[in-house]
Order: C-alpha cells, then sequence, then structure tokens
C-alpha cells in the first residue's frame, strides 16, 4: 500500500515507506544502487577522478538499498524526478563497510578512516541509504572530510563499482 503522496509523485509502491519495519538489518549479499550519468565510461579502470567526484560527492550520496529496491528504481527519486540519461551502478555493502585505512600527518599524527553505510529511509524511498564516513570512530562532517582523504576512499569505491 502506498501513501497518497507517493502515489501523486508517481513513486513506486514497493519504495513508499508508509506502514513498513523502521529498523532493517542489512543482509550478507545486499548491495547498493545509485546513479550516475550514462556518459561515464562503463568500465572501473577507465574512470578518472573527475568521474569518481562525480560518482561519489561523499556529501549526502544517495543509494538504495537492494532489499527493497530494484537497479533502475535509482532513475527516480523520492520527488518524483525522473532521470531518464542515467545508469544504475552497484556496490556490495558489506565491502563499504570493511573500508578503512590510516593516514600519517606531521601535524594530526595518524588518523583512521572508515566508511559506513546507513539506512535513512525517506518517506517516498523505503530503501534510502547514505554512506557515512569515520575518522578514528567518530561520524565526521562531510563537508569537513579532507580532499585527500576524500580522493582515498572514491578509489577505494572504485575498485568495488559494478555497472547494471
Amino acid at each position: 500500500m502506498s501513501c497518497d503522496s507517493c502515489t501523486i509523485l508517481g513513486v513506486p509502491e514497493h519504495l513508499c515507506a508508509f506502514n513498513k519495519e523502521v529498523d532493517v538489518p542489512f543482509e550478507e549479499n545486499e548491495v547498493l544502487y545509485r546513479r550516475v550519468p550514462n556518459s561515464l565510461p562503463s568500465e572501473n579502470d577507465k574512470l578518472t577522478a573527475e568521474h569518481l567526484k562525480q560518482i561519489f560527492p561523499l556529501r549526502s550520496d544517495s543509494y538504495n538499498r537492494s532489499l527493497f529496491s530494484e537497479p533502475g528504481d535509482v532513475l527516480i527519486d523520492h520527488l518524483g524526478n525522473h532521470y531518464p540519461n542515467e545508469v544504475s551502478i552497484s556496490l556490495p555493502i558489506q565491502e563499504i563497510n570493511s573500508i578503512s585505512f590510516s593516514v600519517k600527518d606531521s601535524k594530526l599524527g595518524e588518523r583512521v578512516f572508515s566508511l559506513v553505510v546507513r539506512g535513512d529511509i525517506l518517506d517516498c524511498n523505503y530503501s534510502h541509504c547514505e554512506i557515512d564516513c569515520y575518522q578514528d570512530g567518530v561520524k565526521i562532517d562531510p563537508n569537513s572530510n579532507p580532499r585527500s582523504s576524500k580522493q582515498f576512499m572514491r578509489n577505494q569505491l572504485k575498485n568495488l563499482i559494478r555497472f547494471n
């Protein structure tokens, strides 16, 4: 059953969060779907740093989890906007959550960064998730995340991309 808002926006019924559980644990083989411009190369080794910035701004990135959506569902957002000139990619959640690396800095010393997938249910997108960045176990503001660590995180995520 879909709520009136999602119906009016043309959001598929299975994405409506109306009357659904709030906290469903991630399953072992689940993936995240994300929309990207159709103009990007469809091979990981051809993706440049600029392409990766487009795919992973690491600032309020929006993903759909596969347990509650299909790859094509990312081509419509929770506001009913359609993205016909984009395609979907997928990334394995378990592997994203295993990304961790340390950075040594003469001023700040050694810092450990990690990524964690978090469910972020929206009224008209039950499958919505985000990837949070952590420094030394503390969630960091995406706008204050150092450029060098964002670049490293993007390169780690690049290796996980599967074109649907």
